[in-house]
């Protein structure tokens, strides 16, 4: 006689990892371990005279949020270039965007994918690059930085005040060492990112100071903007910031303050996923644990998007990890050798919006690579 005993593990929320890449926050997700046993009855009365674990297995139920069509190709076991897409265009977050970063640890922007341009200048200025292949719209790049990534003034990088759709030509707000050339490889990104917190406590006109929620990167003297208003740190007490003058206008709670005295440098301070949208702060640069950050992006918009039928692998194995981060510290972690994503269903798509879908991932014995916890393990992981 076989008898099956399954047990279940909760947790409010965690972070879905498949083949090391962050899909997205999955909400209460449910851990089972379900054991088989063999039992043997004899005698009268029968009892059991011996029992043995002849099979176990382990599963996670839960809803999968923050997920674009890209990384939910990728839970399909398909590959995003498989995406039908139709362009609409682009629209401006505006600077409207507070997030928490925790170090090795990816943040979802909410919009993808982030707009962004590459490639190699035809000609141009120490103010200017030309490239015939950019937008015929006028103003289309204004905002967004030009870095050179290679060639002719490679490693510089300048925030676009202009850009001629007619004539292709991007003007930057201050000069590059030398004249762009035909070796000046690009990036123009319209991700801008600094430093910040946001307001906790609304305050009225002619206040004096502001609360934060995290104060842990402004400096006294430092030039800041409290909404799209300009003002300058006088001096900081925890999370409460005295200003240098009285405030013009009154603000709420979840204003954006933004540090504009700090900057900050893609690759060195921070890495960004364009497709998905997604930031994550680099042990390299300024950039501290649990600390706000604030960004301004223009995104891609879709008339439509598909993904086709016909391409499912649910048989594909994928290592997993779920990481669920601890109120008091640290992480508690989830990590499956070999997983089989359940995926016989159909979805679609109307626009760019996040949404959020059931999923299932049921872990695959992994005996041979890891004899003593073949499907894996359950560990507490400090910060």
């Amino acid at each position: 006689m076989s008898v099956q005993n399954t047990q279940y593990i909760t947790v409010g929320s965690a972070d879905l990892y498949i083949d090391g890449r962050n899909v997205g926050s999955v909400k209460e997700p449910s851990f089972g371990v379900a054991r088989d046993y063999l039992e043997h009855v004899s005698g009268i009365p029968q009892r059991v005279d011996k029992k043995v674990l002849i099979t176990d297995a382990t599963n996670v139920k839960a809803t999968l949020e923050e997920i674009s069509p890209q990384n939910l190709a990728l839970a399909l076991g398909l590959d995003s270039s498989d995406i039908t897409n139709t362009v609409s265009g682009k629209e401006s977050s505006n600077w409207e965007k507070a997030l928490i970063l925790y170090k090795n640890n990816w943040a979802f922007i909410g919009r993808s994918p982030i707009a962004r341009a590459t490639g190699t200048a035809d000609s141009g200025t120490t103010t200017t690059l030309v490239d015939d292949v950019l937008s015929d719209t006028d103003d289309y790049y204004n905002g967004w930085i030009l870095r050179i990534v290679d060639g002719t003034n490679a490693g510089e990088e300048r925030t676009v005040t202009d850009y001629d759709g007619a004539t292709h030509t991007v003007t930057v707000d201050s000069a590059f060492s030398s004249a762009i050339d035909n070796t000046s490889k690009y990036v123009l990104t319209s991700l801008r990112a600094q430093v910040g917190s946001v307001i906790t406590e609304a305050a009225d006109t002619g206040a004096t100071s502001i609360k934060v929620r995290n104060a842990t990167n402004f400096n006294p003297g430092d030039s800041i903007m409290i909404g799209g208003n300009a003002n300058t740190v006088s001096s900081i007490s925890e999370n409460t910031i005295t200003l240098g003058s009285a405030l013009a206008n009154a603000v709420t709670a979840d204003t954006i303050v933004r540090d504009i005295s700090v900057t900050l440098q893609e690759d060195v301070d921070y890495r960004v996923d364009y497709i998905d949208g997604r930031i994550e702060p680099l042990d390299s640069g300024i950039l501290q644990d649990e600390e706000d950050l604030i960004v301004a992006f223009d995104y891609i918009t879709y008339s439509g998007q598909s993904i086709p039928l016909g391409k499912l692998t649910s048989n594909k194995e994928y290592h997993v990890l779920l990481r669920h981060h601890l109120t008091d510290g640290g992480w508690l972690e989830f990590e499956f050798w070999k997983t089989n994503v359940a995926s016989n269903f159909e979805f679609g798509f109307n626009t760019s919006d996040w949404v959020g879908m059931p999923i299932e991932i049921n872990a695959v014995n992994d005996e041979t690579n890891h004899p003593t916890a073949p499907y894996g393990e359950i560990r507490m992981v400090e910060e």
